[in-house]
């Protein structure tokens, strides 16, 4: 296998394994999809959670009148986590399935 890195050299052999022990490629895929969609939904759920978080500590700080520079880095530190996990539902295309 000429050509082949270390990575793709191990990803091949995975795969082979994966469809030793499932048996068949059909059941991989299978499995496969009804794993990423449980994830999925795990992630929308989550990144709902976070900008809910994420919007109570926006507001908290704009009514504040003077905000404390720890509740000002929490907000900051929330909106990063929210943002992430959204940019990850964007690269998966994740949309409400309702």
């Amino acid at each position: 296998m000429e050509g082949t890195s270390r990575g793709q050299l191990s990803l091949i052999v995975l795969k082979g394994l994966a469809y030793f022990l499932l048996g068949e490629k059909k059941m991989l895929f299978r499995r496969k999809g009804w794993l990423r969609k449980e994830f999925d939904d795990k992630l929308f759920e989550k990144a709902n959670e976070l900008r809910d978080i994420w919007m109570n500590q926006k507001l908290l700080i704009e009514k504040s009148f003077d905000p404390s520079a720890e509740i000002m880095s929490q907000a900051k530190i929330s909106e990063a986590k929210y943002f992430f996990l959204f940019k990850e539902v964007k690269n998966r295309n994740i949309s409400i399935r309702k």
